[in-house]
């Protein structure tokens, strides 16, 4: 995750009032974006051969380590999650003392008479 995708990020959890899982996605890709650098500076210290981009292993490196070119559909589908990561997950579960209301699957929950 870049500059931008971290400015817009904060944007949309200071406007929705979902600032607790925006601050879980940054936190968790900033370590991934650390462990990356230090791997891959690793990889060409040594002379080893990159990880592969190609089959199941491929998607795996490129997943964990947000190798995807941005306007392509494995990037627009990390962005997706993130997104739905901070607007579905209630605050409750984040422990987030400012945001207020159940969510979207907590409202969604009540809707339907699940809780």
């Amino acid at each position: 995750m870049e500059r931008p995708e971290r400015i817009v990020l904060f944007m949309i959890g200071a406007f929705t009032n979902r600032m607790a899982g925006v601050l879980w996605v940054i936190l968790v890709l900033s370590v991934l974006a650390v462990a990356n650098r230090i791997y891959y500076t690793y990889l060409a210290l040594n002379s080893l051969p990159m990880p592969t981009r190609k089959g199941l292993a491929g998607a795996f490196n490129r997943a964990f380590f947000w190798t995807d070119e941005r306007a392509t559909l494995p990037y627009d589908l990390w962005v997706i999650a993130i997104l739905a990561f901070v607007w579905l997950v209630p605050p409750d579960w984040l422990g987030d003392p400012i945001a207020s209301g159940p969510g979207l699957i907590g409202w969604m929950a009540q809707l339907t008479g699940y809780n």
